[in-house]
């Protein structure tokens, strides 16, 4: 590792270890660097060790590669492991179409609302092959949600052009849906217990104890 980057320090560990997946993910053994000759104090001729003076090919051979990692660093920061190259991944079989899916529209007003339609009309039409599935996460997990909203079921690519559409021009269609959520009101609940007070007045304190837990005043 130090020929290859230097004194690494509290990183030798974690820097053993990349170094070595590197190596498995791309077959290829990377030299060592800075190597006028092996040290005589190690007799090479006994057993099959050697310092990788050149760049060697790691070839497959129908079983996974494995590596000793032994990497020294400053106090703690060792490590020794033996790696083992990860499968390959299997395909993973997609349909063609995942079906009817929301896409969630939102603005803080009726014309922004209108407007964000007519922008992802023009997205929608720059890509005839649109993952709809992957837009309709986007536009429920990564953009906020605001009062006015709308909904278009997206399948085909001529109806979603359509809903947005018929959304931009604030016109009704059969594949979206349009709504503004109410303001919260007080829980159903809230009036029951009014009404429990006045009929049940010996329960009254116990009531008043259990509404004081949800901060909900009678």
């Amino acid at each position: 590792m130090k020929s290859n980057i230097g004194h690494t320090q509290a990183a030798s560990g974690v820097a053993g270890l990349i170094k070595m997946v590197m190596a498995l993910q791309h077959g290829v053994l990377p030299k060592t660097l800075h190597v006028g000759e092996p040290t005589p104090k190690v007799d090479w001729s006994a057993g099959a060790v050697a310092l990788l003076t050149e760049e060697t090919a790691w070839p497959s051979t129908g079983q996974p590669r494995r590596a000793g990692v032994s990497s020294f660093g400053i106090s703690g920061t060792n490590t020794h492991a033996v790696l083992e190259q990860a499968p390959d991944d299997e395909p993973v079989s997609v349909s063609e179409s995942p079906g009817v899916v929301p896409w969630v529209i939102s603005a803080r007003t009726a014309d922004a609302l209108r407007a964000q339609a007519r922008q992802l009309r023009e997205y929608v039409e720059q890509r005839p092959g649109l993952d709809t599935a992957a837009v309709a996460d986007t536009l429920v997990n990564g953009r906020a949600l605001f009062e006015h909203r709308a909904v278009v079921l997206a399948e085909a690519p001529d109806a979603v052009a359509a809903a947005l559409d018929a959304l931009a021009a604030g016109q009704p269609h059969t594949h979206l849906v349009r709504a503004r959520p109410r303001p919260s009101a007080r829980p159903c609940w809230c009036s029951r217990g009014r009404d429990a007070v006045g009929r049940y007045g010996c329960r009254t304190p116990r009531l008043h104890a259990c509404v004081r837990g949800v901060h909900c005043p009678l």
